[in-house]
């Protein structure tokens, strides 16, 4: 075997360029894994990713002895973590969230001309044992003044450690929807909720919408209620259809629902009664429950008892389904 005419530049213990490839086994896998690790490296500085989604994304197509000789999960996600420290100069994560101490840095939003505004708008304290964070910047909140409504969503995947969820407040603003507020939020219980609600109608007078846009979750719908007794609410026809999915995949029925259109077409047949005119919807109610396999009923039931209500025994109307009895408003928005 002649000489290995492959090269390797490196910068500060990073791949940066690689010529020609290695004519050693060895080698080559140990390059692969440097080149993993570099790509890791980058993508924990450019995204927002926790540190499972940044691995998984890059070692997807890592040879298998690449997987083999690649540091283990724990050890690749220190090196995750030392390099947006490293970049962001991000103080360690305390043990509770009462040592948990804001950075002056953090507090403040730096735009172009060097111009600072407030960024952590609320705090609730170092004693609040739920304590919650909301950042944004403040010259945004005017955005949520003049938009009457309001979109919010909770999502879990990129919370930091020690809290729960990052609940955002999106608004209207000039031709588009942005994300205005980013709650930290320690937990999904509905005290907690209202909690962030109330501060957030602190932060500026006139900040009461005339409708929100949600998802299904019953603890923050019954927490907006409660917060804006004037404001309809309405759920949002994307998180109907991923709570039809999940309530599939409690029946066991997903993987029939994932490779057989037919069924497919059926399941979502019975998401799709929100779109028919009330005086209508009766009708199509029966005529669907006919028309489904027997697989399909209890999607039909689950439905029903959530979202329109079972018809009334004397046939003069539906019960109040179990989202309108929360809320007192519900519609479906699309």
């Amino acid at each position: 075997m002649g000489r290995c005419k492959a090269r390797l530049h490196t910068q500060n213990g990073e791949v940066i360029k690689q010529l020609n490839d290695h004519s050693h086994d060895s080698s080559s896998v140990g390059v692969e894994v440097a080149t993993v690790i570099t790509t890791i490296k980058r993508r924990a500085e450019s995204t927002v990713e926790n540190t499972v989604q940044v691995i998984n994304q890059c070692i997807g197509n890592l040879s298998q002895a690449g997987q083999a000789a690649i540091p283990n999960t724990a050890a690749v996600r220190k090196v995750i973590r030392r390099k947006r420290n490293e970049i962001h100069n991000a103080p360690l994560d305390p043990a509770v969230l009462g040592d948990l101490v804001i950075p002056d840095a953090y507090k403040v939003y730096r735009s172009e001309g060097a111009v600072e505004e407030n960024f952590l708008l609320h705090d609730s304290g170092r004693n609040d044992n739920n304590r919650i964070l909301i950042f944004g910047r403040e010259t945004w909140i005017q955005y949520l003044q003049s938009s009457q409504t309001w979109f919010v969503d909770g999502t879990f995947s990129i919370a930091p450690r020690l809290f729960a969820q990052v609940y955002v407040i999106m608004a209207k603003k000039l031709r588009g929807v942005h994300p205005i507020l980013y709650a930290l939020l320690p937990n999904k219980q509905r005290a907690t909720y209202v909690q962030m609600f109330e501060a957030i109608k602190n932060l500026s007078p006139n900040l009461h919408p005339n409708s929100v846009s949600c998802d299904f979750e019953s603890a923050a719908i019954s927490a907006i209620s409660e917060c804006f007794p004037d404001t309809a609410i309405r759920g949002c026809f994307f998180h109907l259809a991923k709570n039809m999915k999940k309530h599939l995949t409690d029946m066991g029925f997903v993987a029939l629902y994932n490779n057989d259109a037919e069924f497919a077409l059926k399941a979502k047949m019975v998401i799709s009664l929100v779109f028919a005119p009330l005086d209508d919807l009766d009708g199509f109610v029966e005529e669907l429950g006919q028309e489904l396999p027997q697989e399909l009923q209890p999607l039909l039931d689950w439905f029903e008892d959530n979202y329109i209500g079972r018809l009334n025994r004397r046939g003069n109307g539906r019960r109040r389904p179990f989202f309108r009895q929360k809320l007192g408003i519900c519609t479906i928005e699309y």
